[in-house]
């Protein structure tokens, strides 16, 4: 199974609901149907109660001759029909010389309004027979979900679960399945076409024996072409480009990818035919506990606090192995890591502390169990203990007899009567240190389990609550940072030169260097302007943003081309970026039909050179499975990369010596174990990606810091215990150094890293301004070099030269204020 779509590990409770995120709610929308204004196919299928979806769509079929006229029949046969069902499945298929990856998903349907529903899509499972509404997950066998049906089913209330929703919309290759989406929302073909070109027909073709319309939708990623019957207008096949998986795909199939595809059969589809009841039976899974749930509750390793260890085996390369039995007696400290997830690069080597700690204790047992058992050889394993200088015994289980224990980088402690007294995320960077004095707690005979288990209880109650807010619609207060009396730094003087007494509430700070000029600032005046203000602190011009539909201006991304024109982007999660040149003022917003087909959500814009031409495009990542897009400066989109999810972060690597060619790095999340960086080139194309430690990353930086042309690396990102760091990194996925940070969270939109230079000579710095208004300077390398305390909400943070010396400038609600660093 492709790792890409089946990612063992923990999920982050609160990354569920920290990036709302991928269909189904990102295409379904989440409005309810009867709140949304009706496309002309939906006025149309409204007209007669009495027309079936055939009639319906023939009747809105003005424009059969265009793909648009054939998509808008077939909405319009979905939203008007009574009843639906397939038994659809979605295969991937891909060849690198003999071998071949052939996947087939679950992709099946069958609806009966207002009410019943039957969808298997993946591994889940879900049920709706007008009374009650199932759900199961086949990967988590011990959980049902169970409530009553809704008088009338709606994206929202079939989805409403954040963790199904993941299931459903990134659990496979084809995405979330279009049915419920056709057959559920008012806006349907809005959502499918949001970002992509006009869709064209193509030459007729046949599924199942019927004459079918051929629609291709050209997007940024590749088309996606639908296969719609001639007479029902029932879609009977998708077939979807592999373009973007290509080189994912190769890393599966160890070679060069020669052909793929990627279908989705739609097999006996049929609109508005009987649907036997037993369609929407559920039946109780056989085998195991299960419990009956209001909603789903993620994997974690806290459940097994107190439990029991299973039968289990573990054997190492040498036909050693380790059972209960074995340890029976012993605390024993058991590490699971997998070479292919997490940071097992820093793990392993704390592990080895840890043994080296009780080497010579017959009552304690250290050692770890590899989870790519068959994958990581004999050889691999030998070269990495090598080069790690592991002395610790390192197992596999082959036998796969602890499924419910094999999350990669959790470490548990056993008792000494085999019950589970503790468990730790291996993201604790001090995780030998805190075991250690765990451990010799259980030696004086202590238990741990009540901790553990508070701790779990109380993380729960806090999963619940988000989820209830979420299936609510009601929104929950944000918790706000207390911001810390100001203090002055201990190892600098900070001096004032000016405040801008014209600009209320400024915010994020932007600094300019223009050839022949002197730097000049771009400041974010809420909430549709970007000021000029120059080093002498007054305001030297004023942009007015064309915004619409409750767009804000938060962040600002800045790029100045050979011939001297700057370009200036701003954003603020939103649907569009918006572009100005600071010199005609031209300015375009993109997509510029996002207001009328929204989408997830725009994470970050960057304005980079990656092609070397000395012209700037504009590289835009999208929450949700959007991706990232490739865009000119006149807002023709000129690649797309939908590879990626959640691409939250972006940056430019090094240039190479060449021809100044430089490869995007982007940060893409899909749950709190699983937040990689992606390599593209400057035509999009994957080129591999790394992790950082093990922390959920949360953003990214290069800077050039030491003036030589090669950017370092920063990022932060929080671990499994809600800890804040600042973690520097190599482009191989090295962490150099690690400094944590206040983890309150953040009271407005302010940028997380700052680089620029407080002292003269040497290199620069980097600068974390922080939500309880402290702020964090760190040297090139990660050192700490102060902290302090502005005593006000931070809204933006810069480092400029003024004067021939180092300033920093500081934005509040107090107003914009500038410091001499002496």
């Amino acid at each position: 199974m492709l790792r890409l779509f089946r990612r063992q590990g923990l999920l982050s409770w609160t990354l569920l609901f920290s990036f709302s995120v991928a269909p189904p709610m990102m295409l379904a929308g989440c409005s309810k149907s009867g709140d949304s204004p009706k496309s002309d196919a939906g006025k149309s299928a409204d007209a007669k109660d009495s027309q079936t979806g055939a009639q319906a769509a023939k009747a809105s079929a003005n424009k059969l001759g265009t793909g648009r006229g054939v998509l808008e029949a077939m909405a319009a046969a979905y939203r008007k029909a009574k009843t639906y069902q397939d038994n659809g499945f979605v295969r991937l298929i891909a060849q690198s010389g003999e071998k071949k990856l052939d996947e087939k998903h679950d992709f099946a349907a069958a609806f009966v309004r207002p009410n019943k529903i039957h969808l298997d899509v993946y591994t889940v499972r879900m049920r709706s027979d007008g009374r009650k509404y199932h759900a199961f997950i086949t990967e988590m066998p011990g959980q049902i979900v169970e409530k009553d049906a809704p008088e009338k089913l709606d994206s929202k209330n079939i989805y409403g679960d954040p963790f199904l929703m993941q299931k459903v919309s990134m659990g496979g290759p084809a995405g979330a399945p279009p049915q419920p989406l056709l057959l559920l929302e008012d806006k349907a073909l809005e959502f499918l076409l949001a970002g992509a070109e006009e869709p064209l027909l193509s030459e007729p073709g046949e599924v199942e024996g019927r004459p079918c319309f051929r629609v291709r939708i050209p997007r940024p990623e590749g088309a996606v072409v639908f296969w719609i019957d001639r007479e029902s207008f029932v879609l009977r096949r998708m077939s979807l480009s592999t373009e973007s998986m290509r080189s994912i795909l190769a890393q599966e199939l160890g070679g060069e990818v020669e052909s793929s595809s990627l279908v989705a059969e739609f097999a006996g589809a049929e609109l508005d035919r009987p649907v036997q009841p037993a369609a929407f039976e559920f039946e109780v899974p056989q085998g195991g506990e299960v419990q009956v749930l209001k909603h789903f509750v993620p994997p974690h390793p806290g459940r097994l606090v107190g439990k029991k260890t299973p039968a289990f085996k573990f054997a190492d390369d040498a036909g050693q192995s380790v059972t209960p039995e074995s340890l029976a007696g012993k605390v024993a400290a058991i590490l699971f890591w997998s070479p292919q997830q997490g940071d097992y690069a820093r793990s392993l080597p704390d592990w080895e502390k840890l043994s080296e700690a009780f080497k010579n204790d017959k009552n304690v047992a250290v050692f770890a169990v590899c989870l790519d058992g068959e994958e990581f050889d004999r050889k691999a394993m030998d070269e990495l203990r090598q080069s790690m200088n592991l002395h610790f015994p390192i197992y596999r289980d082959l036998e796969k007899s602890t499924p419910d224990y094999k999350y990669f980088d959790v470490a548990f402690l056993l008792g000494t009567d085999g019950a589970v007294q503790d468990y730790e995320l291996v993201a604790d960077g001090n995780l030998s240190a805190t075991l250690r004095q765990r451990i010799e707690r259980l030696l004086a005979g202590q238990s741990l389990a009540g901790e553990a288990a508070e701790r779990y209880r109380k993380e729960l109650q806090e999963y619940e609550q988000a989820v209830e807010s979420y299936t609510s619609g009601e929104a929950q207060a944000a918790p706000q940072a207390k911001i810390a009396d100001r203090t002055e730094p201990k190892t600098f003087k900070l001096r004032p030169l000016w405040k801008c007494a014209e600009l209320k509430d400024p915010g994020n700070i932007l600094v300019i260097g223009e050839p022949k000029k002197p730097p000049r600032l771009l400041v974010i005046s809420p909430p549709n302007q970007v000021a000029e203000v120059g080093l002498d602190g007054k305001v030297a011009a004023v942009h007015q943003l064309d915004l619409a539909g409750g767009e804000l201006a938060a962040n600002l991304r800045a790029f100045t081309t050979r011939a001297g024109k700057t370009y200036v982007a701003t954003f603020a999660g939103g649907q569009r970026l918006h572009l100005f040149n600071l010199q005609d003022q031209q300015s375009l917003s993109y997509p510029a039909d996002a207001l009328k087909n929204p989408h997830g959500g725009i994470a970050d814009v960057e304005l980079f050179d990656l092609d070397g031409d000395g012209a700037a495009e504009i590289y835009v990542g999208f929450w949700g499975v959007v991706g990232v897009h490739c865009v000119g400066l006149d807002g023709k989109r000129l690649w797309g990369n939908r590879s990626l999810a959640n691409v939250a972060r972006m940056a430019a690597g090094p240039a190479d010596n060449k021809f100044g060619r430089r490869e995007l790095i982007c940060m893409n999340i899909l749950t709190e174990q699983d937040t990689s960086l992606f390599v593209l080139d400057a035509q999009g194309k994957g080129q591999g990606n790394f992790k950082i430690g093990n922390a959920s990353l949360r953003s990214i930086l290069g800077a050039d810091l030491a003036g030589d042309g090669n950017p370092l690396w920063c990022a932060l990102g929080v671990t499994g215990r809600g800890e804040l760091l600042a973690l520097g990194f190599d482009l191989g996925g090295r962490e150099l150094w690690r400094y944590k940070l206040p983890s309150e969270p953040p009271m407005r939109p302010i940028e997380p890293i700052v680089a620029g230079r407080l002292f003269r000579g040497g290199a620069g710095q980097w600068i974390f301004p922080c939500p309880d208004g402290s702020i964090h300077v760190l040297d090139a390398d990660g050192a700490a070099l102060d902290a302090f305390n502005y005593g006000a909400i931070l809204q933006g943070l810069a480092a400029v030269e003024i004067g021939g010396k180092p300033a920093l400038v500081v934005s509040s609600p107090n107003g914009l204020e500038a410091f001499a660093v002496e």
